[in-house]
């Protein structure tokens, strides 16, 4: 179980576990007027946020933000995948952005590149 860090009342971090390394991405949860998730990390990500959501006891149907500060796929490739467990939220990006969301294409070959066979962990 991913056990999240609460930072304030109001704000904690769940850890994305990407490439299945602890503390190499996170998501934070702002718990306030309105439910938001800043930053998914990559699409292996998005099951511990799943799991972070259940300990602290908040429903992802309740999510009325998504919130990407860039679209690099360890801050923001779980995006398509999150939203369908978070189908009242609206996905925040920079505008230069949301071409990536709808094409990832090209951010994929770019980090293929990087990661190599590490890619896929």
């Amino acid at each position: 179980m991913n056990t999240p860090v609460s930072l304030t009342p109001s704000i904690s971090i769940i850890d994305g576990f990407d490439m299945g390394m602890p503390e190499r991405t996170g998501s934070y949860i702002l718990n306030e007027d309105k439910l938001t998730i800043i930053e998914t990390g990559p699409s292996p990500s998005v099951k511990h946020i799943i799991d972070g959501f259940r300990a602290l006891d908040l429903k992802l149907e309740d999510v009325e933000y998504i919130i990407l500060t860039h679209i690099h796929l360890d801050h923001a490739g779980g995006a398509g995948l999150l939203i369908q467990h978070c189908p009242n939220a609206k996905v925040i990006v920079h505008p230069k952005g949301k071409r990536h969301l709808h094409d990832p294409s090209r951010l994929i070959m770019g980090a293929k590149a990087v990661y190599k066979e590490d890619f896929d962990r």
